[in-house]
């Protein structure tokens, strides 16, 4: 019986799901890198023991940041570096997403929309903490940037964790949000952001003009 893993699970469903959801050619190709990391189709080496001579084949990864096969390791030290960053306070969580309206130009300029967008979304957060009128001093956030949706179409948006605080200026002081009258100016501000400064921002920085990162 063979194992059950994504690879598996693809390969056999795969044409029987594409006949009622065309899939797009970048979504075709993520489901083929799947199918065929670690097997003969990505070719391969054989290693050999230099005592014994036992000798062990093994092939290639596909290296596909979705494939959970051969990428697995490096999403576990991601997030154990992420958790070791994480401070002893409360976070929030807020979500940016890019209008649909864009996403064709995130087809074709992918890493300067992206950019854009981390870019707009850090600028409205620390509209919040700058100047004093809800939080005074340094704001944190880490962003994930996610480019599909649930339902496998194209929704790029920023998960972003804040930490319910800043730092003061001098480095000394947390000021923080924990407080109820914080907290709801915090909701307020959050009900009050969307798209619309997104929008701003990358209108008025086109994307020809940024340079890659």
């Amino acid at each position: 019986m063979n194992k059950a893993c994504l690879a598996n699970i693809i390969k056999r469903h795969l044409s029987e799901y594409r006949d009622q959801h065309p899939l797009s050619p970048q979504q075709a190709s993520v489901c083929q890198s799947i199918i065929q990391c670690r097997t003969e189709d990505m070719g391969g080496f054989v290693q050999e023991c230099l005592a014994c001579g036992h000798q062990q084949e093994s092939f290639r990864s596909c290296r596909n940041r979705h494939c959970p096969q051969c990428q697995q390791t490096k999403s576990q030290d991601w997030y154990d570096q992420q958790m070791a960053q994480i401070l002893p306070v409360n976070y929030h969580h807020m979500v940016f997403t890019l209008p649909h309206e864009l996403n064709g130009w995130a087809q074709l300029h992918p890493d300067e929309l992206y950019h854009l967008l981390f870019r707009a979304a850090w600028e409205t957060l620390k509209q919040f903490a700058d100047g004093g009128r809800h939080l005074s001093g340094q704001l944190g956030v880490t962003f994930v940037l996610h480019t599909w949706g649930q339902a496998l179409t194209q929704h790029i948006h920023l998960h972003g964790m804040i930490p319910a605080g800043a730092l003061s200026a001098d480095g000394k002081h947390w000021n923080t949000t924990d407080k109820d009258s914080e907290l709801t100016k915090w909701r307020h501000f959050v009900r009050k952001t969307s798209a619309s400064p997104m929008v701003d921002f990358c209108s008025q920085n086109s994307i020809f003009e940024v340079p890659n990162r």
